[in-house]
């Protein structure tokens, strides 16, 4: 089929001619079909970064004094939405505590091994404390 479309003759490394043919086999495309859809796809970036080199040629002080203050906005506008994402989970965090105190099932239950009694004695022996001599003899 004829096409009035602009033609452009591409010579690929053999590892990309492979993957756009697969890619196509397993899409019932033709190869040029998969790399016009490719390019159309990506057209909007490039684009926008068209016109952003064309503007650094014709004023690049200008273009600079906007990148910079354009960056400076979009650094401001990160630290607004991690900010209201902190006082996001503080508030979340807030929901599942009252008055400072774990809300039930927010938290495991605490698990204690121990005797419940609180404080911890030391055990007394039935044996009466070894001397230097009935130390050496059970090698302590």
């Amino acid at each position: 089929m004829a096409t009035k479309k602009p033609r452009v003759q591409v010579t690929l490394n053999e590892n990309t001619h492979e993957v756009i043919r697969r890619f196509a086999e397993l899409q019932n495309k033709t190869k040029s079909a998969v790399i016009g859809e490719f390019l159309d796809s990506i057209v909007p970036p490039l684009s926008r970064t068209v016109a952003l080199l064309d503007a650094a040629q014709a004023a690049p002080t200008d273009v600079k004094r906007g990148l910079v203050d354009y960056v400076q906005s979009a650094h401001d506008e990160l630290l607004n939405i991690v900010s209201e994402a902190n006082s996001q989970v503080d508030q979340l965090v807030q929901n599942f505590t009252r008055n400072g105190a774990p809300v039930e099932g927010t938290q495991p239950p605490l698990v204690t091994r121990g005797s419940g009694k609180g404080e911890i004695k030391p055990k007394k022996s039935s044996k009466p404390p070894l001397n230097r001599r009935s130390r050496k003899k059970h090698g302590r």
